[in-house]
């Protein structure tokens, strides 16, 4: 398996990998999938993903950068109540195949971050997750704090979630002691991930956080 970097190019196979994901996914009934498209949000961001052995996307992560409250607002589609420092790397669109499920690859492309981010200016990582979903444990054996988020602003979802939605975020001093755990807890060993050529490079630089213009 290889981690690699999605372009454009990839934009439809990133697409049905998600809207496939999510129609399986448990916690979540989704009635209209158009916003697991490939769009703008993904152009802005670096779409980190997992190839099977033939080429196949079979698990993704979006990441983008926040640098004030109202772009976590937006892309999460919360109120957030928590005052963090920024920049913040934002975390979300996380898809794996069905058939790929319980290797933890989501895990791995997770270490891979925290590891990256360990050396950046990042200040926080964040995400929002279903309560109940499995990798709950886990994250919080990272170190990452999970709360309820404030979605009462919502008054009609393309998606339905099952259970309360958690904001989940982690702070800079807790990286590198994450990235340890991470990789300690990996079920597929690191070794047996190859890394293509112009991922880390990409990943530096699109973590090299400059001020926004």
């Amino acid at each position: 398996m290889k981690l690699k970097i999605a372009s454009s190019a990839q934009a439809q196979a990133i697409s049905d990998l998600r809207k496939k994901a999510y129609q399986k996914g448990s916690k979540t009934q989704v009635s209209d999938d158009r916003f697991l498209e490939w769009n703008s949000d993904d152009e802005n961001a670096l779409i980190l993903y997992i190839a099977s052995q033939n080429g196949i996307p079979i698990s993704s992560f979006r990441l983008s950068i926040a640098f004030r409250k109202e772009q976590i607002e937006r892309l999460f589609d919360i109120r957030l109540q928590q005052n963090l420092e920024y920049p913040v790397l934002l975390l979300d669109k996380l898809t794996t195949d069905q058939d790929y499920r319980g290797r933890g690859l989501s895990a791995a492309m997770r270490y891979f971050i925290l590891k990256s981010a360990a050396k950046s200016d990042i200040q926080n990582i964040a995400f929002t997750i279903n309560d109940g979903v499995s990798r709950k444990a886990h994250l919080l054996e990272l170190g990452f704090h999970l709360e309820k988020a404030d979605l009462s602003h919502r008054v009609s979802s393309s998606y339905q979630n099952e259970t309360d939605v958690l904001f989940g975020y982690l702070a800079q001093s807790q990286f590198q002691r994450a990235t340890q755990i991470a990789l300690q807890k990996l079920k597929t060993p690191w070794s047996d991930f190859s890394i293509a050529a112009d991922v880390q490079v990409m990943m530096e630089d699109f973590l090299r956080v400059r001020v926004e213009a």
